[in-house]
């Protein structure tokens, strides 16, 4: 908040001074988009139209490049089962898993008790985990759904890419 009273207040003592050198023209008071972007960052609505007259940036631009506002995340890309918050993260699994199905086998395998397994699918099934959670590997639909099911179970951890912080 503080950065943006203090970019607001630099950018419109900027702008009033170049723009009477140019005769040029801002709305003097908030726009609608104005007002609503405002209250989705809690920020002044009257600061975010004076930050955007300056910087020539339109309201929720601006927020979104100083920080106050979070881009919207884009939908998954097509022939993805579902879309959504969640499905952002499982896009992203997948994408380190299998490269979305370029490298759906893992030849390095892991001994479980008397047995190797290997990762497997579009998400890097064990075999016994994609069992557990009714996954059917190389079903990609499937598998998302048990994806689904394990990160809404707080288990979301058992995939590299949540563990490691980077879906």
């Amino acid at each position: 908040m503080t950065r943006l009273m203090i970019a607001a207040t630099i950018g419109i003592a900027i702008g009033v001074v170049a723009g009477a050198a140019l005769g040029l023209h801002a709305e003097p008071w908030p726009t609608e988009d104005t007002v609503a972007a405002a209250a989705d960052a809690g920020v002044d609505a009257l600061e975010l139209q004076g930050a955007s007259n300056t910087t020539g940036l339109e309201p929720r631009e601006y927020l979104y490049r100083v920080g106050e506002l979070a881009r919207p995340l884009p939908p998954p890309p097509l022939g993805c089962p579902f879309g959504g918050a969640i499905a952002q993260r499982i896009f992203c699994i997948e994408a380190i898993e299998s490269g979305h199905g370029r490298w759906m086998w893992n030849p390095v395998g892991l001994w479980y008790g008397n047995h190797v397994e290997h990762a497997s699918g579009f998400l890097g099934f064990m075999p016994s985990t994609a069992r557990r959670w009714g996954a059917l590997i190389g079903d990609r639909a499937s598998e998302w759904a048990a994806a689904a099911s394990i990160i809404r179970a707080g288990a979301g951890a058992a995939f590299f890419g949540i563990a490691t912080g980077r879906c």
